[in-house]
């Protein structure tokens, strides 16, 4: 445990791809970070699922609603932070494409944007960076380990834990 009483975090990082295959990234300027870009997403909440924490991020940060369901495509695990750190990558594509990201949280995002795979800025956020790198192929950053899921007709979730009562 942290000295903020947390054991662990969980959240998403969400990838949104818009009608011409670009991905969303936002220049992110938290107080006390290096300045990066980043995608939407972070940490889910008690009892929500991986899928609705990336909706509800990519809402609360950027505005958009209308994406298609996200899908888990991979995860990454950050190996040098003082609690055990994983971000679910969720993918969705933008289903309406007269919407516009708005900076919706101005202390943590300066912009958002649309930019090509293949032409990513730099720096990347280290989670942005592993959770893309599963889609391109690229290394991990240091640090981070990811893993790749099945297609979502091999997902499978578990029955429900009996109550101890």
């Amino acid at each position: 445990m942290d000295k903020s009483g947390q054991h662990a975090m969980i959240g998403a990082g969400v990838v949104v791809l818009n009608p011409d295959n670009a991905v969303l990234v936002g220049y992110r300027i938290k107080p006390g970070e290096t300045p990066s870009w980043c995608l939407p997403g972070g940490k889910a909440e008690p009892g929500e699922t991986l899928e609705d924490a990336a909706l509800r991020e990519l809402r609360e940060e950027t505005g958009l609603e209308r994406v298609s369901a996200p899908r888990i495509f991979g995860f990454a695990q950050c190996l040098v932070y003082p609690i055990p750190v994983i971000a679910a990558g969720a993918l969705c594509r933008l289903e309406d494409p007269q919407a516009v990201p708005r900076v919706m949280e101005p202390d943590l995002f300066s912009s958002w944007t649309w930019v090509p795979m293949n032409a990513l800025p730099s720096p990347l956020y280290p989670a942005t960076a592993a959770l893309l790198g599963l889609l391109d192929g690229s290394e991990a950053p240091a640090g981070w380990r990811t893993w790749n899921v099945g297609a979502p007709d091999q997902q499978r979730s578990a029955p429900p834990v009996p109550s101890a009562d």
